[in-house]
């Protein structure tokens, strides 16, 4: 039965209540986490378990969509944005990444970037705009001789590839 206050969990493991009862078909949840979000759903996705949480920590146990303009994908491919979101959190949570790239064991992202729509945000904001190259996001360049690095708006900036793959090689082989 679906009533104002029952509790339900999502498939994903996210709690939520019912807020209200909107139409025959249709109520307004709010999730029972730190954000507390609401929105409206069908009530045949609440009892399939079907209700998506856009804070819930899906990418890696770390990252979260948010809710906000910026997309994963246009026209059925990521966004730059998103890819380079991503791979930045493979980087620093994946165990088998730490094996071939020992240098991100100790690499951390700040809280704030966890939220894809507010790391979006910055990237906008901060990605250089030059015909013809291809830049690169780089928490290293400001970060020299750190032993813990973070990726965050202050500690990172953007480098054409070529640049930054020559600093990555650099500091693989130690060469300062």
């Amino acid at each position: 039965m679906i009533g104002i206050g029952k509790e339900f969990i999502s498939n994903e493991g996210s709690k939520f209540k019912i807020e209200e009862i909107l139409s025959k078909r249709r109520v307004k949840i709010k999730f029972l986490d730190c954000y507390g979000y609401s929105y409206e759903v069908d009530k045949s996705s609440i009892l399939k378990g079907q209700v998506a949480n856009p804070y819930y920590k899906s990418n890696r146990g770390f990252g979260f969509y948010g809710v906000g303009k910026y997309k994963s994908c246009l026209n059925s491919k990521p966004t730059r944005e998103y890819n380079t979101w991503t791979c930045m959190i493979r980087r620093v949570f994946s165990e088998k990444n730490h094996k071939t790239q020992p240098t991100y064991k100790n690499v951390y992202i700040c809280e704030d970037w966890a939220n894809f729509q507010i790391y979006a945000e910055w990237y906008t904001s901060n990605y250089p705009r030059i015909e013809g190259v291809n830049f690169e996001i780089d928490k290293d360049l400001l970060q020299q001789n750190v032993r813990d690095k973070i990726y965050s708006p202050s500690t990172c900036i953007f480098l054409p590839h070529n640049v930054n793959s020559f600093l990555a090689n650099k500091q693989l082989n130690n060469t300062y």
